[in-house]
């Protein structure tokens, strides 16, 4: 071996040996950072949220473009109960909140403490939901932050890599750490970048286009991931979402700037969550989809499927929209209508000439008609017609629900004929479980109806 070669040997193995000694790794040597928990790994979570962008689209009275914020605060114990595709773990909070700026207005929403106890999924877009008592649509939007702790772990390598080493992230697996219900272009990458002091570091470059709650977006991701390869945990995620979202059925269009920082430690020894009992996560199908709706000024509290979403509220009014997959599949108006006289009940017949009445040349047929007990301690009338509007086949379905106190409310639920199928008999749980509560402004009458809710005063 020449002199100059026994040098350049020499030179490798002790700078190789320097790097060892200090922590840092060479690009040649592999590393696991695949996600290696297991069932009772307890961990404490703290996100923020700062988001900066500009509103636009006429829903904003006269404003053409307006400035919006949010900022938001997460801080919770987390528990994993089972591992593998279906990931589920239990969450304590002990903080979550949001500030939203939108022009003029601002809002501020919060966790109620009696629901800080929730369950966490990898299933469904890593659904969240309170196994205590169904979360209200705000709620639920506040803990559906970016960079979900669960299905950041999607994001690792499912073998060991290198330095420099790169690998893409499923469509699914992005679609739950950023939020979205479906990603259609995936232009995203990790890379491994760096490994010192026991720190693997990774990077998240890329493009991706989904859709959410209707409306279609487009982003520009960058990210900093952090894996502990002692703890065998991720210990950091930083992102920075550039988003262009366009006009949906629920939402208005905006571009924004979100960024999103995720800090993970290990809880050593016992926490709140740990009297949590992991039973509690055993998921309940209809609990896990249920939101609670309420409200003082209408007079009614409710519980519907979490496709529905609230669209407005004008005087004893609200209306929602069922979305799934992106489409609008019904609409729903419910009405709180004057309290009935003691010891009067509308008739099923009167039901019927009230919505042909108010559904006018629109209306075809009745199809079905029926009376039974309300869970209120009253009657519930469902009335189910089909018609034509524009030449498209239409079918409302009416329902008129009392309480034994005489306190009633109307719905009619609108579908075009084709989606029957799709709408699945998702007013039921509307129905079964209004109640009805005493009103902000009791000395105010009813909206008054229209063809979207039977006139019925009687």
């Amino acid at each position: 071996m020449s002199n100059f070669r026994q040098k350049t040997v020499l030179f490798a193995v002790v700078t190789a040996g320097l790097l060892s000694w200090q922590g840092i790794s060479t690009a040649q040597e592999m590393h696991d950072l695949r996600d290696s928990r297991t069932a009772k790994d307890m961990v404490a979570v703290q996100v923020t949220v700062a988001t900066q962008g500009i509103v636009e689209g006429a829903k904003l009275k006269d404003e053409k473009k307006v400035e919006m914020s949010v900022r938001g605060q997460l801080a919770y114990h987390e528990k994993l109960v089972t591992t593998g595709a279906d990931q589920v773990a239990v969450r304590n909070y002990s903080k979550a909140t949001a500030q939203m700026v939108v022009g003029q207005h601002a809002e501020t929403n919060s966790l109620d403490a009696q629901r800080n106890v929730v369950v966490a999924s990898t299933r469904d877009n890593a659904r969240i939901y309170s196994p205590v008592a169904p979360l209200t649509r705000q709620e639920f939007d506040l803990l559906n932050a970016p960079a979900c702790s669960l299905a950041a772990y999607g994001l690792l390598p499912t073998k060991p890599v290198a330095i420099g080493s790169t690998w893409r992230p499923t469509s699914d697996q992005l679609a739950a750490v950023l939020r979205l219900e479906h990603v259609g272009v995936n232009q995203a990458q990790m890379k491994l970048v760096e490994v010192a002091r026991g720190l693997a570091r990774m990077q998240l470059t890329g493009s991706v286009k989904g859709s959410v709650d209707g409306a279609t977006t487009n982003m520009l991701v960058t990210g900093d991931i952090r894996y502990d390869l002692r703890w065998k945990h991720l210990t950091w995620v930083q992102l920075s979402i550039q988003e262009n979202r366009g006009e949906g059925p629920i939402s208005i269009p905006y571009v924004a700037r979100a960024d999103v920082r995720m800090l993970i430690a290990p809880i050593e020894g016992d926490s709140d969550i740990s009297a949590v009992p992991p039973a509690i996560a055993r998921e309940n199908p209809n609990q896990s989809e249920m939101l609670r709706y309420a409200s003082e000024s209408i007079g009614f509290e409710l519980l519907h499927n979490s496709n529905w979403h609230l669209t407005g509220e004008q005087g004893r009014r609200a209306t929602f929209r069922l979305i799934d997959k992106d489409k609008i599949v019904a609409q729903c108006n419910i009405s709180r209508l004057t309290t009935m006289p003691t010891g009067k009940q509308l008739s099923l017949e009167e039901f019927q000439g009230d919505i042909r009445k108010a559904l006018g040349e629109q209306f075809g047929e009745f199809e079905s008609a029926k009376k039974t007990p309300s869970k209120a301690g009253g009657q519930t009338l469902r009335v189910s017609a089909r018609g034509l509007v524009s030449e498209i086949p239409i079918r409302w379905i009416y329902y008129h629900v009392t309480d034994a106190n005489g306190e009633r409310a109307a719905y009619v639920f609108t579908l075009s004929d084709d989606l029957t199928e799709k709408f699945a008999g998702r007013d039921q749980l509307m129905v079964d479980s209004v109640q009805f509560v005493a009103m902000q402004t009791p000395s105010e009458q009813p909206a008054a109806e229209t063809a979207a809710t039977p006139p019925s005063r009687r």
